[in-house]
């Protein structure tokens, strides 16, 4: 007695489309992470005149509030952009709609910037 013939292998899966590339999304992703990098040295620059704030402070706790204050408005522009802009080139490489996520610096930027006017509200 012989053994029915093995059955023959199954056809192979037909190679999955790679997804087209966007030029114009990519272009405006570019284009809106270099404007908020330079917005944040801007920012950087700007946030140096909230020292200013600490002139009349006489005690080390209020030093200490104005320089929590600066640091945190200093930070904001890098604790922004730095992120957004990672995960951007990430959704850029696998060819994922990505301008909407530089957008997102700028809320994260005000809520952290508002965080070190409120520690300064503190101060005057």
């Amino acid at each position: 007695m012989s053994s029915p013939p093995p059955a023959p292998p199954a056809p192979p899966a037909p190679p999955t489309a790679a997804r087209p590339a966007r030029p114009a999304d990519m272009t405006v992703t570019v284009v809106l992470i270099v404007l908020l990098g330079l917005g944040g040295l801007l920012s950087l620059t700007f946030g140096l005149f909230f020292l200013m704030a600490g002139a009349n402070c006489a005690d080390s706790a209020c030093t200490d509030r104005v320089g929590l204050a600066v640091l945190l408005i200093e930070l904001a522009p890098v604790v922004a952009w730095a992120p957004t802009t990672a995960w951007a080139v990430v959704r850029m490489a696998r060819r994922k709609v990505a301008f909407w996520v530089p957008l997102l610096a700028l809320p994260i930027y005000v809520a952290v910037v508002a965080g070190g006017v409120a520690v300064l509200g503190t101060v005057m």
